[in-house]
């Protein structure tokens, strides 16, 4: 449930009566407004309607200085005629009878503003009803509130035992018999909740980290994405599952998110290990961590309705650009704080990190949208 939508659509209360609107800020009295504009004080208002534009500054030989005073900014017909009705007057469309109007008022008692009667009834009214209406108002919001504490602490608990879930994948050794083939999600992609507990312990990131995979229309590689917080990639499988084990083994190209610095080692590489059609153990090298381990569980509200076919050719490009030269291009560009050159992809084959793959232009064909089908599972 959308509860931000919720709170939004509850209008906080701005009671009215005929022309009058009272407005009562959060840490503030309350005062009414007419047409959007309050109430100006006796003096401020008299200040305004009294006031005759000075002669210009001169100088000593008699002529006018080139630096003036600024000039004096009057209020609109809009200001003028609002006043009007807050001292109880009747409203005037012209600029120069409200002027009028208001001296004249002004003039019957002793050059003040006497707030009428009639006006401070309806103020008080008002500010009655303002707080009936406030009170609804916080009653409905504090229902939000816990509404959303409470969906807020079922999702974490729904966390926590996925968290659990996976956590116990790493530990648990499965039965040859228990190990998966192929993992037929896979073919029309699936988006994955990971844990990796090295990663989590050692840098202040979430415990719950995310990987995205999709097999190419070729059938010969599975391309995919992945976010650990710290450092984001583009993963290419340099073999499909191998029987009987099921491994799955890709090589990944990333960057930092700190200073954005991208690693494309050969020994960047991962290994997955399917049990189930959503469930994987398997290990990753980092060259900051080292190989750690890693298992992942399937998210089902990121899998649903969703088409990864699509994400195959931007996966391919961010996957092939980062490379050596482009990284020294980078570099040069960093320290010398020049232009290092243009940026270009590995070729295909470049960018295969295993002998005799000619399998990989096949993926190249840009046709992998052709065959984007939505997949609801």
């Amino acid at each position: 449930m959308d509860f931000y939508r919720e709170r939004i659509a509850l209008r906080f209360p701005k009671p009215s009566f005929g022309p009058f609107k009272y407005i009562q800020p959060w840490d503030n009295r309350g005062y009414l407004e007419v047409d959007g504009i309050a109430r100006c004080d006796s003096d401020r208002l008299l200040y305004l309607l009294t006031y005759v534009q000075p002669p210009p500054l001169l100088t000593k030989k008699g002529k006018p200085r080139v630096h003036q005073p600024p000039p004096h900014n009057d209020e609109t017909e809009r200001f003028y005629s609002a006043q009007c009705i807050h001292y109880g007057l009747l409203s005037k469309s012209d600029k120069a009878a409200a002027k009028k109007a208001l001296l004249a008022f002004a003039k019957a008692n002793d050059d003040k503003f006497i707030i009428p009667s009639a006006v401070i009834e309806v103020e008080a009214k008002l500010a009655d009803e303002f707080k009936i209406k406030k009170a609804e108002y916080d009653a409905k919001i504090a229902d939000i509130d816990a509404r959303e504490k409470k969906a807020n602490e079922e999702a974490d608990r729904k966390r926590k035992r996925d968290e659990d879930e996976i956590l116990n994948t790493i530990t648990k050794k499965p039965k040859k018999s228990e190990l998966l083939k192929f993992p037929t999600k896979l073919i029309g992609g699936a988006a994955f909740t990971v844990i990796a507990p090295e990663i989590s312990k050692g840098w202040s990131v979430p415990n719950t980290l995310r990987i995205r995979l999709c097999q190419s229309q070729s059938g010969r590689h599975i391309w995919g994405d992945f976010d650990f917080g710290i450092f984001t990639g583009k993963l290419r499988s340099e073999t499909l599952p191998q029987p009987p084990t099921g491994k799955i083994k890709f090589h990944w190209r990333g960057r930092q998110t700190g200073d954005g610095e991208s690693s494309y080692n050969s020994e960047n590489e991962m290994e997955l290990q399917f049990l189930d059609e959503g469930t994987f153990r398997g290990n990753m090298y980092w060259d900051c961590l080292g190989t750690f381990e890693i298992a992942g569980k399937i998210d089902w509200e990121r899998t649903r309705n969703r088409v990864f076919a699509m994400n195959i050719r931007k996966w391919k490009d961010g996957y092939r650009m980062l490379n050596e030269n482009n990284y020294d291009m980078e570099a040069s560009a960093r320290w010398s704080s020049g232009w290092g050159g243009d940026a270009e992809p590995d070729l295909a084959a470049a960018s295969d990190t295993t002998d005799n793959d000619e399998s990989d232009h096949e993926d190249d064909e840009g046709s992998e949208d052709s065959r984007a089908v939505r997949c609801a599972f």
